[in-house]
């Protein structure tokens, strides 16, 4: 064999080699999911853009996209949500503060021509909220696999059974729910478990090794909350045949995109919000009505 053979076939050895090694110390698919989760919660301050798309009879399209700026220290975050169905496109907006261990709320009313409400919440430390996400959480906790997507992305698969378990009534009774929404809650949960389990589109970036992307397909899961909250509902059987139609035909999906927070970003709450907002509760919640009280007083006063 000649020289140039010679030095031909150590070249490919070499190579192969090379390739060899590479695969053998490559970061499998789970390896890369949990390291880019661990890094969005080791530092989640970013833009968050939310998209719900929903196929509906006679309605057609349904979509709302929440766009959140977000700030991990302090903790401030800015919220605009629009929603559009049919012709009709409505916008709100909203800001979230943190002052020791007080949560300032300020928020459109969508129903009161979008006038400027205010909500406080008592939190049990001074502590950045920010700081629930550190620490040594196990983000693979409920995964079931991960596999391989292409172009950067990878199929999460969630285990379902995990969503409800015997005994998380009375921990969120300690929590301070109350009885009715404990019950509403494990009835959603449980009826989701029946769907099985729930596969995610993941998209990591692989310079930073963050995530840039999540798609999830939701439509047996909403199908399966509708038709739970129609079954509680005191509606006539013959509204609810229609509207069990309505479900039946109507699809979801959601996408959220995650992107850094922009350099010009301005999270706090304008004077004239603030000035203007009169007191209100948490939206969803009644735990803010003494607060609101209190917020009341003080502005009458």
């Amino acid at each position: 064999m000649n020289l140039r053979m010679r030095v031909k076939k150590a070249l490919c050895t070499v190579a192969a080699l090379a390739m060899a090694s590479g695969a053998a110390f490559a970061a499998s698919p789970s390896q890369v999911y949990e390291e880019a989760a661990r890094n969005m919660m080791a530092e989640p301050t970013g833009e968050y853009v939310l998209q719900v798309n929903m196929e509906m009879p006679f309605l057609g399209n349904v979509s709302l996209t929440n766009t959140i700026d977000m700030q991990a220290e302090p903790f401030q975050m800015k919220s605009e949500a629009v929603a559009k169905v049919l012709n009709n496109t409505k916008t709100v907006h909203s800001y979230v503060e943190q002052d020791g261990d007080v949560l300032h709320i300020y928020y459109e009313d969508s129903k009161a021509d979008n006038a400027w409400k205010k909500a406080t919440r008592k939190l049990k430390s001074a502590d950045p909220i920010s700081k629930r996400f550190h620490g040594d959480h196990n983000v693979l906790a409920g995964v079931k696999s991960v596999t391989a997507a292409g172009k950067n992305s990878y199929d999460v698969v969630y285990d379902a059974s995990r969503l409800y378990r015997e005994g998380d009534k009375e921990k969120w009774a300690a929590d301070g729910y109350k009885k009715e929404q404990a019950e509403g809650f494990a009835k959603v949960l449980q009826a989701l478990q029946k769907t099985g389990d729930i596969t995610v589109n993941v998209t990591v970036d692989p310079k930073t090794k963050r995530i840039s992307k999540v798609t999830m397909p939701l439509t047996p899961q909403m199908r399966a909350v509708a038709q739970e909250v129609l079954a509680e509902s005191d509606a006539s059987d013959a509204n609810k045949a229609v509207m069990e139609q309505f479900i039946k035909y109507s699809e979801i999906s959601m996408t959220i995109d995650c992107a850094p927070l922009p350099k010009d970003a301005d999270l706090t709450a304008p004077k004239e919000v603030k000035e203007a907002a009169v007191p209100g509760t948490i939206p969803g919640s009644d735990d803010a009505e003494e607060s609101d009280k209190d917020g009341a007083a003080a502005k009458a006063a």
